[in-house]
């Protein structure tokens, strides 16, 4: 097999390279390049690489577009957990919100690094700007920090190219799956610069 990373053309007997990336085509299946490449520079830097994010994705190694979403939404769920934690520790009395002296008190009794948190976390949460951050805003930042994850999100678009390794089309890669998958490729294809 053959992958075509550009698309030759012979422009007055010289050969002129386009970079056009294509996707890898190999029984039905579509690689992205970038997965391709990976496979192509070290077929065993590519398993290990491959394996590694299975196993954090699932237990068991296998992957499917459920699993990796489960994943996400876990750790998503603890993305917030861990912003409104952060919050609640502000809310010395308890009372589910954040006023400004309990903020001063928690800042003082801080080192220098947690100082920075303290003032990046309530500066955003007090969304009304009224020096009162209440529960609703809590949460709203909560989200927020979530909204930031997924803009600099880009763990899970390789979990989602391990689909593209299906050999069996049946929705799932198995880590054998994607060791047969890997020597396949590796076996058959050589990327042109």
């Amino acid at each position: 097999m053959r992958v075509a990373k550009s698309t030759w053309v012979a422009a007055l007997g010289a050969a002129v390279v386009l970079l056009l990336p294509a996707p890898v085509q190999s029984a039905g299946v579509e690689v992205p390049f970038e997965l391709a490449r990976l496979i192509e520079r070290s077929p065993q830097r590519a398993v290990e690489s491959l394996g590694r994010t299975m196993a954090q994705i699932s237990s068991d190694g296998t992957v499917s577009e459920m699993t990796i979403r489960r994943r996400e939404m876990v750790e998503e769920s603890m993305l917030r957990a861990r912003t409104l934690a952060k919050l609640l520790a502000l809310d010395l009395d308890n009372d589910g919100q954040i006023i400004d002296i309990e903020v001063t008190a928690t800042f003082e009794a801080s080192d220098t690094r947690d100082r920075r948190e303290i003032l990046v976390i309530t500066t955003s949460a007090d969304q009304d700007h009224n020096g009162i951050i209440a529960f609703e805003e809590m949460r709203l930042q909560a989200a927020e920090s979530l909204n930031d994850k997924r803009r600099n999100q880009s763990r899970y678009n390789d979990a989602y190219q391990i689909l593209a390794l299906d050999l069996d089309g049946n929705g799932e890669v198995t880590m054998r799956e994607m060791v047969e998958a890997v020597e396949r490729f590796s076996a058959k294809c050589s990327c042109v610069e």
